[in-house]
């Protein structure tokens, strides 16, 4: 791992030494591997307010696991929470959760620059806000404690319309205000700097006849500015055992899901008389007015094939249960990570042990070499590994370390592939932004994509094109090495080898961006299954065993930009804790045995085989494919080899097809631009079962 850590402020570089590496956390204390025994005031960076491994949180967070670590779909629990935080924060009308505070400041930002339709926005010197390109101006965090002014990597144009004034003065805000009359979308803040050490804002107290109210004229300012001059929106941000994102009503930004204004037809008007949806329906009408959407991502809200998702209470194995009651054959598998089958009790065992060790430690550990060690063996390109919260913290890491390495800005990416929802990578981006009609995303400045070149994919003449165009310029040419977010589409050989040797030939990068593909297609990813290797590698979604993770791996001399072992900025609070390293370590186990990826690509071809061999019995069009676990299929003629065809596929036939195969008991992905995921836990007789369902279906299309 670069500097040895999964944040750069754990490797005490400010300080001298090497860190201690942490065995168990309980209370107010921490023990190292050494024995040691510390009063902690770090408490995981802040989380740990009750303390380490408070036993009742630990008890429930256990029950829960019970039901499964991840569903990829709505749960009640999202609307309890919520509520509990709608009730407490007095700014919050409607909120949206993420996987982090970094995730929760881009959707943030971009949410601001939507509803303003503006795009200058006010930071103050030494505040942190993630780690995104646009907030790595004078951030203050790990980035002053490594003596970094900003970060080697960040395009000038993403930090153009961020502008700086200094905490605690308010006529340094005011100037910016007067410079940038009608300009300004929003004034961004720690209340209270805790990037910075620790930083309290100015106060003054008033007296009134009958009470006395502490109130800060700073923040009064900071807040009515916006409204008196330039009718600008200030966001804040809310903690309560998950970040999230404070949203005041409805939002088009890409990170914030739409009002629905497409089909809502109730899905209890179509159901068999076996499933009905009525706990569902409830459940789901509440986080409508809880969540944008009613949803935590947004193409869960079934937007694209009509009607309202269902809301699940517990996973096992190769099904999933709604609050209904019903049971469906599960080919989502949240989205991917389930691989082994929803809540494997090997997994769940091993995680709930180390969980009573402690949920999070801030600090290095053990498991994040075991873990390292472990991808580092089977992915071919990986020398060195940097583990993230998500697949998006990970890709933005792995395009500003692409930039700071080459000294080059323009990267390459390909129509329809998603790399995560950082604002340069909302370029013709497939996935949720094609599901929900958004040709890229509001909020995203223009100056965000500039850099960012698209080609089509499968397609290796128009990637020359932009080599012969931008001679030098090309920084990186990122791909998902079988895409899986517009659909599935396999790429050709011949486009795989061209791609890596162009990169080499222009002195650019080759990424594969394998948070999906990453021991999903075989134990070594897309790059092993097709016997191309890239420079740079992400991976998500199976390497964290159903918990929230991300990682980007690459050769060691690239790596080793990666702050502190060298200047490129990246950091994460709960980058590396021990939960989702051991769920990561306990599934790769498993996935290392001699024939697994074997026998998932049987079970996949099994599957697409009887699908379209129904849909051809029963005269409909139908394209399918798939590559280990993973796999998928278009109504229309094939083959679909790039999201231009793949958009020519028949969506009103794929939304029928989805609900009334929903209805019949089998829960597939709620969007045509979305791949399926085999398990190990899916037996022959739920394929079975599944084509057999599907030839009903079909003879009703």
């Amino acid at each position: 791992m670069p500097g040895g850590v999964s944040s750069p402020v754990r490797a005490f570089k400010s300080v001298g030494g090497n860190p201690v590496v942490f065995d168990k956390v309980k209370g107010a204390y921490a023990w190292d591997v050494d024995g040691n025994k510390y009063i902690d005031y770090v408490g995981t960076w802040g989380p740990a307010i009750l303390g380490h491994a408070d036993d009742d949180v630990l008890d429930a967070v256990k029950a829960t696991m019970d039901k499964g670590t991840s569903f990829g779909a709505p749960c009640p629990l999202e609307n309890i929470l919520a509520k509990a935080v709608i009730d407490a924060v007095p700014s919050v009308e409607m909120v949206r959760f993420t996987n982090s505070g970094t995730e929760a400041c881009m959707g943030m930002i971009r949410l601001c620059r939507a509803y303003t339709g503006r795009e200058k926005v006010i930071k103050f010197e030494g505040c942190y806000h993630g780690h995104a390109d646009s907030f790595l101006v004078q951030a203050g965090s790990g980035v002053a404690t490594l003596g970094l002014p900003d970060s080697p990597g960040v395009p000038a144009s993403a930090t153009k319309a961020t502008l700086c004034a200094e905490y605690n003065n308010l006529d340094s805000v005011k100037k910016i205000f007067e410079e940038n009359k009608d300009e300004i979308a929003a004034v961004i803040l720690e209340p209270v700097v805790g990037n910075s050490g620790f930083i309290k804002p100015d106060q003054e107290v008033k007296s009134s006849g009958e009470s006395t109210a502490a109130t800060s004229p700073f923040f009064y300012e900071i807040n009515l500015l916006p409204s008196r001059s330039t009718h600008a929106v200030t966001m804040k941000l809310a903690t309560a055992s998950a970040l999230i994102l404070a949203i005041c009503g409805d939002a088009s930004a890409f990170s914030a899901a739409p009002s629905v204004n497409g089909p809502t037809t109730a899905l209890r008007a179509t159901a068999t008389e076996t499933y009905t949806f009525t706990k569902s329906e409830e459940i789901f009408a509440e986080a409508k007015t809880l969540m944008p959407g009613g949803v935590s991502s947004p193409v869960r809200a079934f937007k694209s094939v009509g009607g309202n998702p269902v809301v699940f209470d517990k996973v096992k194995g190769a099904y999933a249960w709604d609050v209904d009651g019903n049971k469906y054959i599960d080919y989502v598998g949240t989205w991917g990570p389930a691989i082994l089958g929803h809540a494997d009790d090997d997994v769940l065992d091993a995680v709930k042990a180390t969980m009573d060790k402690g949920t999070s430690f801030g600090a290095p550990c053990p498991l994040e070499n075991i873990l390292a060690k472990a991808v580092i063996d089977a992915v071919p390109s990986v020398e060195m590994v940097r583990f993230t919260n998500s697949g998006t913290e990970a890709c933005m890491g792995m395009i500003r370390l692409c930039r700071a390495y080459t000294g080059r800005e323009k990267v390459i990416k390909f129509e329809g592939c998603y790399h995560g929802h950082a604002d340069s990578f909302l370029v013709q981006a497939g996935s949720g932004v094609a599901t929900l009609g958004l040709p890229d995303s509001p909020g995203v400045p223009a100056s965000a994509t500039k850099a960012t070149l698209c080609a089509e994919y499968n397609n290796l003449d128009s990637v020359k094109k932009i080599f012969e165009e931008n001679k030098d310029e090309i920084a990186a040419v990122i791909l998902e090495p079988v895409v899986g977010n517009s659909g599935f589409i396999k790429p050709d050989q011949e486009f795989l080898e061209g791609i890596r040797d162009l990169c080499t030939e222009g002195g650019a990068l080759c990424v594969f961006d394998e948070v999906m593909t990453g021991f999903r297609v075989s134990y070594g990813g897309a790059q092993k299954y097709f016997g191309v290797t890239p420079d740079i590698t992400t991976m998500g979604k199976v390497i964290g065993g159903g918990l929230p993770v991300g990682a980007y791996g690459g050769k060691k001399e690239i790596m080793e930009m990666v702050a502190p072992a060298g200047p490129m900025y990246q950091a994460g609070t709960l980058s590396g804790n021990p939960l989702a390293m051991t769920a990561g370590i306990e599934t790769l186990k498993k996935l290392s045995e001699d024939g697994v990826y074997e026998e998932l690509e049987r079970k996949s071809k099994k599957l697409v085989d009887g699908i379209t061999a129904t849909a051809e019995k029963h005269g409909l069009p139908i394209s399918g494919d798939f590559a280990g676990g993973m796999f998928g299929w278009y109504f229309v003629e094939g083959p679909v080899k790039n999201f231009q065809q793949a958009t020519k596929a028949d969506a009103e036939k794929f939304g029928k097809w989805h609900r009334m195969m929903l209805e019949r008991g089998v829960y597939l992905a709620p969007s045509m631009y979305e791949a399926g995921f085999m398990s190990m836990a899916h037996t022959d007789e739920d394929i079975e079962r599944t084509i057999a369902i599907a030839d009903e279906v079909m003879s009703q299309l």
